[in-house]
């Protein structure tokens, strides 16, 4: 059987409009409040996604336990009132057009949690691309913990330059089950129940595609690497671990929390490089922080080679860099910067969007840091000898083509 598998999917009830119901994820615009406040008077007391999710920008605020507690109350509230049609044992085909005309397809359905190890060192065939965290788990385990739904924003990847697998899958007998535009210039999305005999085909063709790697690389082989919302996953895994202690042996195989819903793509659909993550540092000393950098950076700055610029007010320097084999513009940053900031003032938050970054490091207080985007070929090799990446290293997409709440799932029983 495949690591991927069908799923009892959850969709909202033709009554539920659908550009209100569906969110970005909960860790976008993290420094943006704007945005958040647009969103919640955008949907205001309509049955949304919003109400389900804890947006990371409010974790410190006010009172989250009381948050999380409305976020249960609504979940247990949608399902009583019966606003959900569910698809059982399906696997929906996602198509997610951008606003430049770019497109994402994908798969929603189920991974084994048994077979995905986000800590460090892993050679689980489900791995994580990026470094996990830690302090970033428990927040979202308190989310998760009582929670009847999980609505997932996980995109994971296979590695089919061939582009059979995904884009082999015939929608001739599928049915649409949404199509509509996503709110916050979030695109169109369009999704569509795949018929039984294109479901059984593409997991044949997936397991064999499994059974390949295995054979070729060994049994360590990354079958599937996490592309983004590799946090909400270890979630789920952390969820899944405490609870499975407690359970009745029987109940281990099939429990509906030892799987999470995700939407599983294709490496190769989509263009060359994935977005970079920047960095921005608030409540610093820029002109310190640079002449930091510069001293920890010596001795890889050279006149030309990778791109890294620094933003501070109106001025943007621009370094390159000349690295060893298996060393990151990224890594190199963010090591920096976890020394500094032990010893020196300021907060760092991770930004999708070059403008974005020199818009926050227009104030006299703050600098940010552009990185060079990562080419997406380079992704299953470096993980696969080098482990995961530093932590933020790059996204899939600017922060609107994150991937939305939409789909949900039951993971507690009945």
């Amino acid at each position: 059987m495949s690591l991927f598998n069908r799923a009892n999917i959850l969709l909202p009830k033709a009554d539920v409009p659908l550009e209100t119901w569906s969110v970005v994820a909960c860790d976008q615009y993290t420094s943006e409040e704007d945005y958040w406040e647009r969103v919640a008077a955008s949907v205001a007391l309509k049955a949304s996604t919003y109400h389900m999710i804890f947006p990371e920008i409010y974790l410190e605020e006010g009172n989250p336990d009381a948050h999380i507690s409305s976020i249960n109350r609504t979940m247990q509230d949608y399902l009583q009132q019966g606003i959900f049609e569910e698809y059982p044992d399906s696997l929906l085909y996602v198509v997610r057009t951008f606003l430049d005309g770019s497109v994402r397809r994908g798969i929603m359905g189920t991974v084994d949690l048994e077979a995905y190890d986000y800590h460090k060192g892993s050679t689980s065939a489900i791995r994580a691309t990026e470094g996990t965290v830690l302090e970033r788990i428990p927040p979202r385990v308190k989310v998760r913990e009582h929670a009847l739904l999980e609505l997932p924003h996980i995109l994971m990847l296979l590695d089919d330059e061939s582009r059979t697998l995904i884009e082999g899958i015939s929608l001739t007998d599928a049915k649409k089950v949404y199509d509509f535009e996503m709110m916050e210039n979030g695109g169109r999305i369009e999704g569509y129940l795949i018929s039984n005999r294109c479901c059984d085909e593409f997991l044949a063709k997936l397991l064999a595609y499994e059974d390949l790697r295995r054979n070729v690389i060994g049994e360590d082989a990354v079958i599937f690497a996490v592309g983004d919302g590799n946090h909400s996953l270890a979630t789920a895994k952390a969820c899944w671990e405490a609870k499975k202690v407690a359970l009745d042996p029987s109940l281990l195989e099939e429990h509906p929390a030892r799987f999470a819903l995700v939407e599983l793509g294709n490496l190769y659909d989509g263009p060359d490089v994935f977005e970079p993550i920047h960095r921005v540092i608030f409540d610093t000393e820029p002109a310190l922080l640079r002449a930091a950098f510069e001293a920890y950076a010596a001795p890889y700055l050279r006149e030309a080679g990778i791109p890294l610029t620094f933003c501070s007010g109106s001025d943007e320097v621009q370094y390159f860099l000349s690295l060893p084999e298996g060393m990151i513009a990224v890594g190199l940053l963010q090591s920096f910067l976890d020394e500094y900031l032990q010893g020196a003032a300021g907060r760092i938050d991770y930004i999708h969007g070059a403008a974005v970054v020199r818009s926050l490091s227009s104030v006299a207080t703050s600098a940010g840091f552009i990185l060079p985007p990562f080419a997406v070929s380079d992704l299953f090799i470096s993980v696969q000898k080098n482990g995961a990446l530093p932590r933020k290293t790059f996204s899939m997409g600017e922060a609107e083509q994150k991937r939305f709440y939409l789909e949900c799932r039951k993971i507690t029983e009945d």
